[in-house]
């Protein structure tokens, strides 16, 4: 009897994997023709990476890419089928990698798969959507090596573009790299509250949303001052971070992001020291005050959007509590979202974009 179970049990796996295979295979190959490839999308909890996810997909549908030809392959599925996705995507398949923050050596194993990526597809051409590139001195890493690493495997990879995501990144980039190398802001600056179908709707409290992983600054005595003020004010606090309460698949991600966003649209003021925090609190017209990370990242990305009159960069609680009384009574229509000054730079990622499509069309 057990071994009729474990033999029955092994036929089915297989037959289950047979099933999945086939239609990895269908996806990848149908329709016919050039495909553009979305691979590494995430599955953990991080809502900000998602919504990068989703921003990248509905910005290549808006430059004029057919949606049934951009592929997203997760990392979990990438790596579990490597060697069939290196048979079925075809040489003029164009790979478009996703932007974020994870160039360098604090996030390795996203810089890893990027590794992996170019080593699999060595003739395909491929752009890293806007990133942040950033090197951290860690006890037992050999920084030198790692950059050393990095622009090796960058640097051998023929017909590849990186867009940087802030001037910092871009300069940095420019001093390692001699590929094609663009400036562009973080692709969720692209869209508006509306493409994630977020609404206004009646704002009460301060949300605050803050970091808690390698990439925090702001020590945990300097937020307790602020949320005592806060409170000492008479405001009522909101604690959210920017992570699910459940990991995220193609089929929520949508909601989880909406969901999400929804909480920055109903707050009178975010007070935020995540990059994404401070992006949602932008395109959904909520007052923000922004700490900075670690690292060069969000007051990079806040130079894009310091026009906005409603989102307010400090270096300490000091300058955030004498925002908060302007910021809260600010009129409402002083709190718009409008990207206008942001276009030129996504008009010339979509160049790149199309130029790259339009030349494998005629290859």
């Amino acid at each position: 009897m057990i071994v009729f179970k474990r033999l029955y049990n092994k036929i089915r796996n297989r037959v289950s994997s047979i099933k999945y295979n086939y239609s990895l295979i269908k996806y990848i190959k149908y329709p016919k023709g050039k495909k553009i490839i979305v691979p590494g999308t995430p599955t953990h909890t991080n809502i900000g990476d998602s919504a990068i996810v989703l921003a990248q997909k509905k910005y290549l549908k808006s430059i004029g890419i057919d949606e049934r030809r951009i592929k997203e392959i997760t990392m979990n599925d990438y790596y579990r089928n490597r060697s069939l996705l290196k048979k079925y995507i075809k040489k003029d398949d164009i790979i478009i990698s996703l932007g974020g923050g994870n160039m360098g050596n604090q996030w390795p194993k996203e810089e890893k798969f990027r590794y992996d990526l170019l080593k699999d597809f060595p003739d395909n051409r491929t752009i890293i959507f806007p990133q942040t590139i950033f090197y951290v001195e860690k006890e037992n890493d050999d920084v030198k090596k790692q950059i050393q690493e990095s622009v090796s495997r960058y640097g051998e990879k023929k017909d590849l573009t990186i867009i940087a995501r802030e001037t910092e990144s871009f300069d940095i980039m420019k001093s390692l790299y001699k590929m094609q190398l663009l400036l562009c802001p973080d692709i969720v600056l692209s869209t508006t509250m509306e493409d994630y179908g977020v609404s206004p709707s009646k704002r009460e409290g301060i949300l605050l949303c803050t970091r808690n992983d390698a990439e925090k600054k702001v020590p945990d005595s300097d937020w307790e001052y602020l949320i005592n003020e806060i409170e000492r004010q008479g405001k009522t606090i909101i604690r959210t971070d920017m992570h699910s309460k459940e990991n995220v698949t193609v089929d929520n991600r949508l909601d989880l992001v909406k969901e999400k966003m929804q909480e920055f649209c109903n707050s009178e003021l975010v007070v935020t020291d995540r990059l994404h925090g401070m992006i949602f609190a932008a395109i959904t017209e909520t007052p923000c005050i922004v700490f900075g990370n670690y690292n060069h990242k969000v007051y990079g990305t806040y130079k894009w959007i310091d026009y906005l009159p409603y989102v307010c960069y400090v270096e300490n609680v000091e300058r955030a509590i004498e925002h908060i009384p302007a910021l809260l009574n600010m009129e409402k229509e002083k709190c718009k979202f409008d990207n206008a000054v942001l276009k030129p730079y996504y008009k010339r990622l979509q160049e790149e974009v199309v130029g790259a499509w339009e030349k494998t069309m005629q290859e």
